[in-house]
């Protein structure tokens, strides 16, 4: 071979360089079809939020929790603060996690509409905690710090809280035998 000749691929060289870029094509799809399934579904250390109102109402209701409903809007900065601040705080997920069951209402939405009229939401962002029948039990209106979300959210929530009390005091609520840590997981209705 000459200097000016180029070497041709064999015939071999060039499958195996398809197959290559084929396999490397095929895990490329994988991988961003792997991410759009998992964005939908909370992360380890994120907070469950639910997108039907009436079906985490439900679940509020059979779990014996209160639901958490953070009435939000995309242009809103507050809500936006709150979104990347806030919420995904370990102790705010903690708190969240353990005690409630937790709904996103974005107010552009028919849905979303629909609940902030129904709960009179004229600021935002709105957080609310419900009972288990839909009954407003707090509400918060504006944008809120990891401490104040904390302290009003975990005021609520476990056999100490507000609602574990109420809970002794009526009856409503029933501790499950041999769990001691207290933690609002571990409250049941009857």
């Amino acid at each position: 071979m000459t200097a000016t000749e180029t070497a041709k691929p064999s015939k071999a060289s060039d499958l195996l360089l398809k197959i290559i870029f084929a396999l490397a094509l095929l895990g490329f799809i994988g991988v961003l079809g792997w991410r759009w399934v998992e964005k939908g579904k909370p992360k380890v250390g994120e907070i469950n939020w639910r997108t039907d109102f009436s079906a985490a109402l439900a679940e509020a209701k059979s779990s014996g929790k209160p639901l958490l409903v953070d009435f939000s809007a995309e242009w809103c900065g507050p809500c936006e603060a709150m979104e990347t601040n806030v919420w995904p705080n370990k102790e705010v997920v903690k708190v969240v996690g353990e005690g409630y069951v937790a709904v996103a209402m974005d107010v552009d939405t028919a849905q979303g509409k629909k609940w902030a009229g129904e709960y009179g939401v004229t600021a935002l962002p709105t957080v609310m905690v419900l009972d288990g029948a839909g009954k407003m039990v707090r509400k918060s209106e504006g944008g809120m710090e990891v401490k104040g979300v904390v302290g009003s959210v975990g005021f609520w929530v476990g056999p100490l809280g507000f609602l574990g009390r109420m809970g002794r005091r009526t009856g409503a609520f029933k501790r499950v035998p041999g769990c001691e840590s207290g933690g609002a997981e571990h409250v049941k209705r009857h």
